[in-house]
């Protein structure tokens, strides 16, 4: 499993820096910005499903967030 996720990650990693100089080359900064912080996102997650971890459902801290805001505009 850990050659699995070095794999993964190596791959990933490789991808991210082919893509984000390319972007850099082309003066897209911010969007090379977005996508690096994306991609190590992906690469946390990726590696945790790859391990088996369960992760928490995102519709929690979403309703939490956005809950509130709901209420508030529906408020007459």
């Amino acid at each position: 499993m850990i050659v699995q996720i070095g794999g993964y990650v190596l791959v990933l990693a490789a991808w991210t820096v082919i893509r984000t100089r390319a972007m850099l080359f082309e003066r897209q900064k911010k969007e090379a910005a977005l996508y690096g912080a994306l991609m190590v996102g992906c690469c946390l997650i990726g590696s945790l499903v790859i391990a088996r971890v369960n992760l928490p459902s995102f519709t929690a801290p979403a309703r939490l967030l956005l809950e509130p805001l709901g209420k508030f505009l529906l408020k007459p």
